[in-house]
């Protein structure tokens, strides 16, 4: 399973040197897997995560977008994401609020959205930072949360990870104990990928973009 790797675009007075070692520093992970799986429960984090990952969704690269899309949402069944125009209202909005970068990134040659790092000032982002620090995603007791994670996990290591954990056990008890850990990790990429970027700011004090950049 593919990982994505931060990339930057920093102001022209933030000095080279500065720039090379917040980017070899602050580089962070976060699966393809998981921005779908957070969909299921957010609405701008993972439109802003897929966008800064696959560029924009209209236009030239819609193509490109879609057949994206697609194959991260391949591993799924009932939870495939299919584009919608809420999601373009979605996307069209964070757009109004933030001033975006649309380029080829120098490491893959494709077309990203880059997001200015105040896209976390914006209320409905920060609304949705404020639901992953103050209480769970997934439930054990939600049962559509129970099939995202059966899907999910079918596609993932949680199975063989917890697999020793877990013999014995009864389905019931393997199913609970797998969201809670699902959920655990999807708010903790989330959080991790905040912190990293707030952590760059605090050292360039000024604004900057950002993508995602997979391998």
């Amino acid at each position: 399973m593919p990982n994505c790797h931060l990339e930057f675009l920093f102001d022209k007075k933030v000095p080279r040197e500065l720039a090379w070692r917040l980017d070899k520093q602050h580089s962070w992970t976060i699966t393809e897997l998981n921005i779908i799986a957070q969909r299921a429960k957010l609405q701008y984090i993972p439109v802003m995560e897929l966008t800064a990952r696959l560029g924009p969704p209209r236009g030239s690269n819609h193509s490109r977008f879609l057949s994206g899309l697609d194959l991260m949402s391949d591993r799924f069944h009932k939870f495939i994401w299919r584009w919608s125009n809420s999601d373009q209202e979605a996307y069209g909005l964070l757009r109004r609020k933030a001033q975006v970068k649309v380029k080829k990134s120098d490491l893959d040659r494709t077309l990203h959205v880059y997001w200015p790092i105040t896209i976390f000032d914006v209320k409905e982002v920060q609304r949705e930072l404020d639901k992953v620090r103050s209480g769970k995603l997934l439930s054990p007791d939600d049962e559509s949360d129970r099939e995202l994670v059966g899907e999910y996990s079918e596609w993932t290591s949680y199975a063989v990870i917890y697999k020793e954990l877990l013999e014995g056990e009864t389905p019931e008890k393997r199913i609970r104990f797998l969201v809670e850990k699902v959920d655990e990790d999807l708010r903790f990429e989330i959080n991790g990928t905040y912190k990293v970027l707030t952590d760059v700011y605090k050292e360039v004090n000024s604004v900057f973009w950002f993508c995602f950049f997979y391998f």
